[in-house]
């Protein structure tokens, strides 16, 4: 029942969070997070437990971000990274958590530009670059996994302009700007990716200027 109630909060939060119910959001995310620790007491063993646990984290920080809360966030996305690390200490090839582990450095990340932490925004985006990589490098015909490492790039060539490392960022920005027009030469209705791409461009020709 706890984890039926779970999903249906975290599907609540989700919605609330596109409709730009921000702090609905966060107290249905709170809620569904409850739960999932106490799934995850009654079940320390079950990774599945644990990694709902993670997720539910992730919601919540996600949340806090969006409310402009960062500190906060960082709090919670830390506490996630740490759950997943622990899985993955008994289980270090599972691709799913490594891809918990790299989305979660990524916002991460995220979080730490918005609090112009640069130096904890580079740790944390090598991480999510770092795990992406080694998707791409064994699987270069995943168009996903292409899509991750483009957008975790785009991130660090922000983070390295920031830091004033303008050649490493302006490789970052390329790469992930070649990524991305292969992409949408692949699939150009895809509209993600254009507005990714888009994204790229942008970047790319700031730090050229």
């Amino acid at each position: 029942m706890s984890e039926t109630l779970a999903l249906q909060l975290r599907d609540e939060g989700t919605q609330h969070l596109r409709d730009g119910r921000v702090e609905d959001a966060i107290a249905a995310y709170r809620h569904a997070l409850d739960s999932w620790r106490r799934l995850a007491q009654q079940s320390s063993s079950s990774a599945n437990a644990q990694r709902n646990l993670a997720i539910g984290l992730n919601d919540l920080a996600g949340a806090l971000h969006a409310a402009g809360r960062f500190s906060d966030a960082l709090d919670i996305y830390e506490e996630s990274i740490a759950v997943t690390t622990g899985l993955l200490d008994s289980d270090n090839q599972n691709e799913g958590l490594l891809r918990d582990a790299a989305i979660t450095f990524g916002r991460l990340a995220t979080t730490c530009i918005a609090m112009e932490d640069w130096e904890d925004a580079l740790e944390t985006a090598n991480g999510a670059v770092s795990i992406f990589l080694k998707f791409v490098d064994s699987d270069k015909g995943d168009t996903g996994k292409r899509f991750d490492l483009a957008l975790a790039l785009q991130r660090r060539a922000i983070v390295l302009a920031a830091l004033e490392a303008q050649a490493q960022a302006m490789t970052d920005a390329e790469e992930s700007r070649n990524l991305l027009r292969e992409l949408v030469r692949i699939r150009p209705s895809n509209q993600i990716w254009r507005d990714a791409l888009s994204g790229a461009e942008r970047l790319y020709e700031e730090l050229w200027s």
